[in-house]
């Protein structure tokens, strides 16, 4: 495959029909999850070149001086390319001036462990950072929901509790743009959710895979829960509107939990409806 040569941003002073980001949405959920994730990465550090301001449809981005597109990257080796591409960032903002952008060490593989998720996750954060801009700015925020890739390794950081036993956290710099990053292949097994604003995520949470089994004051709504039957959970405080939750009334802690008419409380084998919900919580 080849390797890229060359690359340009040519920064429009109007907007375009198709934004950088958003149009290769549907094209870029097609792929496998390994490719996904390699295209997703090239196109972080991309974004990750641009100033901090910059509205991304606003961008034509040229490879090799060819308009890129999907189908152009995908005839790209990705790693290879971000490997040798230094010093030919190419920056040609709308009244001319050309800059250079020299692309940092993230990818050598003399860089420490510590070092390289660093530069990882500062890379990740600048381009969310752009993307809530414009998404704040847009009048169909919606479209930016769940359209950046990420590996679990990135998302959460390990930890150990008072008896040894390892779990894991979302690492706090991605908390503010959870419902920007695709969630749909990670698994929440073993992550502590509890207190987080997971609203609106495209994750499928299993809430009785994660830590300690609980979303104690965990702000779920509007996200896409597993359809198990939730056991054994502690939803005190949870926010579960519109999650279609399918919540043991007999195992499980309810107190404070906000819910509406999509929520179903089982008891043994069978369905109740909210009331039963309301009047336990009352109780």
């Amino acid at each position: 495959m080849k390797i890229v040569e060359k690359i340009e941003f040519i920064q429009t002073d109007y907007p375009l029909s198709a934004g950088l980001f958003s149009s290769w949405k549907i094209g870029i959920e097609s792929l496998n999850p390994f490719l996904r994730t390699r295209v997703m990465d090239f196109m972080i550090a991309l974004l990750s070149l641009t100033d901090g301001n910059a509205q991304l449809d606003r961008f034509i981005v040229k490879v090799d001086d060819i308009p890129l597109s999907l189908d152009v990257l995908l005839k790209y080796d990705l790693k290879k390319s971000l490997e040798v591409l230094r010093n030919d960032m190419i920056m040609i903002s709308p009244n001319g001036e050309v800059y250079q952008s020299k692309y940092s060490e993230y990818y050598d593989l003399g860089v420490s462990y510590p070092t390289k998720m660093k530069n990882i996750i500062e890379r990740y954060v600048k381009a969310l950072g752009q993307i809530e801009k414009h998404a704040s700015s847009s009048q169909d925020g919606k479209k930016y929901l769940g359209i950046v890739s990420i590996e679990k390794n990135v998302l959460c950081k390990r930890f150990k509790d008072s008896s040894g036993k390892e779990y894991l956290r979302i690492r706090s710099e991605f908390i503010p743009f959870l419902r920007f990053l695709d969630l749909s292949d990670i698994s929440f097994s073993n992550v502590d959710i509890r207190g987080l604003d997971l609203s609106y995520t495209n994750g499928a949470i299993d809430l009785n895979c994660v830590y300690k089994k609980s979303a104690e004051n965990t702000n779920l709504e509007g996200a896409f829960l597993s359809r198990s039957v939730i056991r054994n959970c502690c939803l005190k405080g949870a926010n579960l509107l519109g999650t279609g939750a399918i919540i043991n009334s007999e195992t499980c802690i309810i107190d404070d939990c906000k819910i509406d008419d999509s929520i179903s409380l089982v008891s043994g084998e069978k369905t109740v409806g909210r009331q039963m919900i309301i009047e336990k919580q009352k109780a």
